[in-house]
């Protein structure tokens, strides 16, 4: 078994969540899986029409080093762990073709999402990806990205 960890930027509150990282076998199968809809990738330009869209904003801080410290924390699963989300990927650090469990639940109440990175966005200002996901019973897509206010900095 593998662990994966991220380095907190920060203040001393932070708290780095270990993730186990799934075996290689599992994450060559989630790869090859189809997605549950059609529009992969789109969610990168206009919002397609069908599905219920949901943003959301938080300010984090201000300036550079914070900035460069949430970055760090989505792009190494922490923000999805600490949503409170089992997060089991095949990397350490999202990148396009990552793939992810993620778990809602504990034992046998555990509700699986088996997903994967669809674009990554890195690009001054902003920082963020895209996954798709397997779902049960519906289609789902997922963006999580950070951006920053010009005026911040």
């Amino acid at each position: 078994m593998e662990y994966a960890s991220v380095v907190a930027i920060g203040g001393g509150h932070d708290r780095i969540v270990p993730i186990t990282l799934m075996p290689a076998d599992l994450a060559d199968r989630l790869a090859a899986a189809e997605l549950t809809y059609q529009e992969v990738g789109q969610t990168a330009g206009r919002l397609p029409p069908g599905y219920h869209h949901l943003r959301r904003t938080v300010t984090a801080g201000s300036g550079r080093d914070v900035f460069a410290a949430a970055t760090q924390l989505l792009f190494g699963w922490q923000v999805h762990r600490r949503a409170g989300l089992r997060v089991t990927p095949s990397s350490a650090t999202v990148s396009l073709g990552s793939v992810v469990l993620l778990g809602l639940g504990g034992g046998p109440l555990r509700i699986n999402a088996p997903c994967r990175v669809v674009y990554t966005v890195e690009e001054p200002g902003i920082k963020g990806f895209a996954y798709g996901c397997r779902a049960i019973r519906n289609r789902a897509r997922r963006r999580s990205s950070l951006s920053s206010a010009p005026t911040a900095w």
